[in-house]
Formats: C-alpha cells, sequence, structure tokens
C-alpha cells in the first residue's frame, strides 16, 4: 500500500486525526482504487449498516467495472488481433463453466495421493491455444496450462470477470527506476575517454576514481559491461584493433574482374619466408628460405619463381628470367593502341622475420636497386621495369585484397605446416612457435656438437617440395572469384590464351640479373665499386658531360662473384664488357695492366687518324633515311599465330616474336646498292667539259697593286 502511494496510483489525504500508534492517518480516495477494492469496500459498508448480502456483484456496478476493464484491455490490440482474442476469452470462459460442472475435480489414486481427475487433465490438454496471431504475440499459451491454472482462474474469474484470460496493462509511473543513473558530466568524460579503454575494468577504475573526487553518481560495472556488449562489431574492430584490422575484416571494397587482362599482362610479384628451418650443409647453419614469386593475374599461374636465403633485386631478377625461360615474356608495350604490359607491386614496406637468436632481420624495400621492391632507380632510369619496358603499378598499404598473390603465400603456408609439422615447422610467428620445433631444435644442438647430421630437413629437400608445390599449383583447378567463380587449371588456361610466345635474348636476361651501378667517365674509363674499368669503345665518349655539366655518369653492370669484369652500358645504347685496371707499382710493374692502356692508346690514336670531317655515307649519296634503316633496321611484325591441331605441342603451333631489349646489340646489315644493268652503262657518254682549262685571272696580293 505505501509503495502504491509513493508512487502516485492510488492518491490519498491527510484527514487530520492520528491512531494509537501515533502516526497520521490519510484517506485514500476511493475512485482511485481498482474495482475489486472497491466492490469489497462497499461490501463492508452495507454490513456495517446492517444491510446484510443484499449488495451483490451482480446488484453492484462490479460487472460494470470489469467490462469497462475487459474493453479497455483489448482497445491496446490491432482489430484483427482483438478478434482473436475475443475469440480466445470466450472459448476459455465455455472450457471453464464446464470445469466448475465437475464434481469432484480431485481424487484418491491408489497411492492414497489426491489427484486431477481425467476430465480435469482433458480439459487442460482442449486449453492449448492455436490461433496463430495470439501464439505470435504470446508463445506460451501454446503450451498445455497446469490443472491448478485452471482453478486460478475459476476462483478470480468470480471477482475479476473474463479479465482473468488477458495480461494487464503495463503501469507507467512517473520514474522508471530500471535505468540506471549517471551524472552529466560522468556522461561527458566515458563519451570522450571509452576508445581509450578496450577493457571495462580500465574505465570503470579510473571513473571510479573521478567519480568519488568529483562526486559524480555512476552506474555498477554490470552496467557498462552491457555497453560493451552493445558495441557494433565494426566500430569495436576499428577502434580497439586499428584500421589494419578494419581493412581486412569489414571494410568495403571494389569488386575485381580480370576479364578484360590478357594472358601475362599484369604481373604480380612478392616474397614470402617459409615457416620452415633447414640445414644448409655447405654453410653449417639454419636457414629459412625465402620464396620470391611472380603470378599472373588472368591466368592465375605461378608464373616466375626463385628461391634464397635473403630478398633482394637480384632474385626478382632471377624470378622473372625464370618466368621468361619457362613459359615466355610479358607481351610488349604497344603505346599507340594503349596497351602496356605492368608489374604489380606493393610500396616497399619492411619485410621482417626472426632468426633463431631471436633478432629481427629487416629487408627494407627488398626489391630496390640495394635490395627491396620498388624496382625502379628512378633516378637514373635503372632497373627491371625500365629494362623489359614495363609499367610498375602499386598496391594500396595494409589491406590484405590489394596483392592476391598473398593468398598464394597463405596456400602455400598451409601445405609446408602440413609436411613439415614435426620436420622443421617454426610457426607462423614467434608466439605459435610448436612445441615439437623447440625439442626438434634441442636435439639439434646436440647432434652439431657430436658431429652428427642435423635432424632439420636438408635445404634441398624444402628447394624440391616447393617446386613440386608450384607445379602442382599451376595443373590443379582453382576457383576464381575475379572470374565470376570459374574453375580454372592455370596451365591450361595459359595454353588457351597464350597464343604469341614473346621472347628476349638470353644475353639481355643475364644483364638483367647483374646488379646495377653506375661511375663517371675518366681518362682511363669508368671509375665504379672502388676501381677503374677500361675499354676501347669508351674513347670515343671522354670528354662529353652530363646534364649536370659534370663528368658523363654511366651505368654499370657487374656481379658479386666477379669484380674484375663489368658490362658498361655506353650512351649510344652499346654495350662493353670492361676489365679492370689494377695500380702499376714502380719496381715490378703490372703488365696487365700497360697491355690494356697500350692498346687503348693505339686505339685512339687511330680514332685521330682515320677521322673524316664528311663520311663516305655522304659521298655514296645515302639520304638520313637510309642511314637510319642500316643502323636499327626495319621492324618486322609478329608472325601471326596458327591454330593448334589436335593432340599437338602448343610451343610448335604457337607464333614467336623476339624482344629487342636495350642490351640487345644493333644488327649490322649490308648497305644497300643500287644495281646497274649493261644497258644503262652503255647509254653514259663522256663528259668532256670536265678536260676544259679555265681562263687564269690576275690576282692582286697587295692592294696598292690596283
Amino acid at each position: 500500500m505505501e509503495k502504491k502511494l509513493a508512487s502516485g496510483e492510488w492518491q490519498s489525504r491527510d484527514s487530520g486525526a492520528r491512531g494509537r500508534n501515533g502516526k497520521a492517518i490519510r484517506e485514500v480516495l476511493l475512485t482511485s482504487l481498482p474495482s475489486d477494492l472497491q466492490w469489497r469496500w462497499k461490501q463492508r459498508q452495507s454490513q456495517m449498516l446492517g444491510l446484510g448480502n443484499q449488495i451483490t456483484p451482480d446488484q453492484d456496478e462490479g460487472p460494470a467495472v470489469q467490462i469497462d476493464t475487459l474493453t479497455k484491455a483489448l482497445t491496446r490490440f490491432s482489430p484483427e488481433l482483438r478478434e482473436a482474442y475475443i475469440a480466445e476469452v470466450n472459448r476459455l470462459d465455455e472450457l471453464l463453466d464446464r470445469y466448475d460442472s465437475i464434481n469432484p475435480k480431485r481424487a484418491r489414486d491408489a497411492k492414497g495421493q489426491l489427484s486431477f481427475t481425467t476430465e480435469v487433465q482433458a480439459l487442460c490438454r482442449e486449453a492449448i491455444c492455436t490461433n496463430t496471431h495470439i501464439l505470435a504475440r504470446e508463445p506460451k499459451r501454446g503450451k498445455e496450462p497446469s490443472p491448478f491454472t485452471l482453478d486460478g482462474w475459476s476462483r478470480r474469474r468470480k471477482s475479476e470477470g473474463m479479465n482473468v484470460f488477458l495480461r494487464a496493462a503495463p503501469t507507467v509511473s512517473a520514474r522508471d527506476k530500471r535505468r540506471a543513473f549517471i551524472s552529466p558530466d560522468a556522461h561527458v568524460w566515458v563519451e570522450q575517454n571509452w576508445r581509450n579503454h578496450p577493457t571495462v575494468t580500465h574505465l570503470y577504475d579510473k571513473l571510479e576514481k573521478l567519480a568519488k573526487k568529483k562526486r559524480w553518481q555512476i552506474p555498477a560495472i554490470q552496467w557498462f559491461y552491457r555497453r560493451y556488449n552493445l558495441i557494433d562489431p565494426i566500430v569495436r574492430t576499428a577502434v580497439f584493433k586499428g584500421d589494419k584490422a578494419y581493412t581486412g575484416k569489414y571494410k568495403p571494397f571494389v569488386p575485381r574482374t580480370v576479364e578484360d587482362i590478357e594472358a601475362l599482362q599484369m604481373l604480380c610479384g612478392d616474397h614470402h619466408v617459409l615457416d620452415v628451418h633447414s640445414w644448409n650443409a655447405e654453410t653449417k647453419l639454419l636457414t629459412r628460405l625465402w620464396l620470391t614469386v611472380w603470378w599472373d593475374m588472368r591466368l592465375g599461374l605461378i608464373w616466375g619463381s626463385h628461391i634464397d636465403v635473403t630478398p633482394s633485386s637480384h632474385t626478382i631478377a632471377c624470378a622473372y628470367a625464370n618466368g621468361v625461360r619457362n613459359f615466355g615474356a610479358q607481351p610488349f608495350s604497344r603505346p599507340g593502341e594503349g596497351f602496356f604490359s605492368y608489374l604489380y607491386t606493393d610500396n616497399g614496406r619492411d619485410y621482417k622475420s626472426r632468426n633463431l637468436g631471436g633478432e629481427i632481420e629487416v629487408h627494407k624495400l627488398a626489391a630496390r636497386i640495394d635490395g627491396g621492391l620498388q624496382m625502379l632507380l628512378k633516378a637514373h632510369g635503372v632497373g627491371l621495369a625500365n629494362d623489359i619496358d614495363v609499367k610498375q603499378f602499386f598496391a594500396r598499404n595494409y589491406n590484405g585484397r590489394e596483392k592476391p598473390v598473398e593468398r598464394v603465400f597463405r596456400d602455400l603456408a598451409d601445405a609446408i605446416q602440413n609436411e613439415f609439422f614435426r620436420r622443421g615447422w617454426c610457426g607462423r610467428s614467434t608466439s605459435d612457435r610448436p612445441d615439437a620445433w623447440r625439442d626438434l631444435y634441442a636435439r639439434h644442438q646436440k647432434a652439431v656438437k657430436r658431429g652428427q647430421p642435423s635432424p632439420f630437413p636438408a635445404e634441398s629437400d624444402v628447394r624440391a617440395y616447393v617446386s613440386d608445390w608450384i607445379h602442382g599449383y599451376n595443373t590443379h583447378a582453382h576457383t576464381r572469384t575475379t572470374l565470376d567463380g570459374a574453375k580454372v587449371v592455370p596451365l591450361a588456361e595459359f595454353n588457351r590464351l597464350y597464343s604469341t610466345r614473346y621472347q628476349i635474348s638470353d644475353e639481355a636476361l643475364a644483364l638483367m640479373l647483374m646488379k646495377p651501378t653506375q661511375g663517371a667517365l675518366s681518362k682511363n674509363g669508368v671509375r665504379c665499386l672502388g676501381s677503374t674499368y677500361a675499354h676501347s669503345a669508351m674513347s670515343q665518349f671522354k670528354g662529353l658531360k652530363g646534364e649536370d655539366g659534370k663528368a658523363l655518369q654511366l651505368e654499370v653492370r657487374y656481379l658479386d662473384e666477379n669484380y674484375s669484369t663489368v658490362w658498361v652500358v655506353l650512351p649510344d645504347g652499346t654495350f662493353c664488357e670492361a676489365t679492370r685496371l689494377d695500380s702499376s707499382s714502380v719496381l715490378t710493374p703490372n703488365k696487365e695492366t700497360q697491355r690494356a692502356v697500350a692498346q687503348m692508346i693505339q686505339h685512339e690514336r687511330r680514332v685521330i687518324k682515320d677521322f673524316q670531317l664528311i663520311t663516305h655515307s655522304r659521298l655514296r649519296g645515302e639520304s638520313v633515311e637510309d642511314r637510319v634503316a642500316v643502323a636499327y633496321g626495319v621492324e618486322q611484325d609478329a608472325a601471326e599465330a596458327l591454330p593448334v591441331a589436335v593432340n599437338a605441342n602448343p610451343e610448335e603451333s604457337r607464333a614467336s616474336v623476339q624482344r629487342l631489349t636495350r642490351f640487345d646489340g644493333r644488327k649490322l646489315r649490308a648497305v644497300p646498292q643500287p644495281s646497274v644493268s649493261s644497258a644503262e652503262v652503255s647509254k653514259i657518254e663522256a663528259d668532256a667539259s670536265i678536260f676544259g682549262t679555265p681562263d687564269k685571272g690576275r690576282v692582286s696580293e697587295f692592294d696598292f697593286e690596283e
């Protein structure tokens, strides 16, 4: 009663009198009470006045109040649902009439215990609701009510009428005490700082300290747990795990299609460290090999690959050369037609792996000129992309969908884990390192001390397994999402679409595999790698200046295995093999150096002696077009691809085009000579005027002789 009065549901006033206990007596407004209490109050008043039981529910306004309450309860439903509830209420009311007519309702069973009769049990089964509209709102009505429920309905129906079959309307108080209260200042602080606290405990600890200091009112920690559970997954991932996790899981992306790309037009390249330690018998060390791959985006073909200890520009060039020799080169760019070939790489981010000692080996820019994946030395126009005349296409940072070759590496990582799980698999991170690897490493240390073979797999075995896996990848079907989910066998797709084989000479590939650098041209040759390299072909370019006005810089290619010889790319596009000039002692002269210098001096003297101001080509009457055609030759059209016959070798019927790179020397051709017939010779007449002597004039040597 006190709760009803405090909430305002029952209205009251102070009567001015006090009871026996000294407390004030309050009078309750009769109309604010429920209808059943009003009827009971009237019954009690009638008995006090000596009227006996003259006032009954049938004679009083109780039924009217019940009907009014029932009407209000039904009006909150939609018309369709209201009709369903009226039919259900009438059905249950008729069922209760039958229940009240049963006598007895209980009987003793064989054990002597009272239980409801079978007639009551049948009424319980009949009371199950079958109306779909009501069950959609109140699913519990589809269950069988107990006999006690029927008995309770029967008792309450005498006072409440048919309202007993309906749920009571929800009461709305002035203040909903279910909602936790939080001070406005505390609410502002939570909204400003919750993003910096991934866990509820850390946030609540700081908030609780501030609340005690500033006298804020805050909810319990369970309230914050419920609020954290309501955070959307995309918000939770982006705020607490960062943009990289959000990009990989939820960030929208543009769907790709590669149907408009030709075979080998776009190659995607990257490095991948193998998750297995292998034993190198030569170096006596455990190593993790790196795989460099060029993957064709149209065919899904692993076009070129190379395995090495450390990723570098050399491994990238070796992988590219492997693809050229095994499958053919990329289609040549045709700028006039708007067709270009591309190399698809990332932005040269650092590649990290941990060695056995736990130190981080950083392979920065692992395909640059000095070892990273940029592949272009833009300042000097040197690099693989410039050598093969293709464009470079960069992927965006921190997006796993940008480079599709990452999916190939994931499949390879799964295969290596299954193959070498107990034979050297080191896990995909330091925290993922298995116990089997630690046990194997302990056995390895003991074997090394005793001079016995290492239990880790040999490096040759790992290389052979990766090669077999690449062959199996190219010869099995794969589902390509960029081709509308079609299943494609990469090698079969290559034979179908790569109709013309493009080639690059072995000499040009060899120069591409060399490491490039630059050197200044001096009197004795080009200075690079701490030495001077000389060749007679560089003599005609001495004295030339670069664009910056300094000594001319020449591109130099070399190998780490041999620094005695380098290949120099000359300004006219040709290249020469230059040898190193070692310093010669005064007491013990270096004969090789003296011989090389003498040959260069002899060559330059011959050039000086034979130099002519007017070349023989002009005396022969050749035009500029003739000399250009002789120097460069006329490019021939590619041979038309022939159809592949049944059971024929595609390589034999595929047309072939040779690519002339800047490392290919110019082909010398014979100067075209005009043909002269005997009839033309017989028609020639002698010109006697050339033998005439003109009159000799007088020459005045001095002005005063005029």
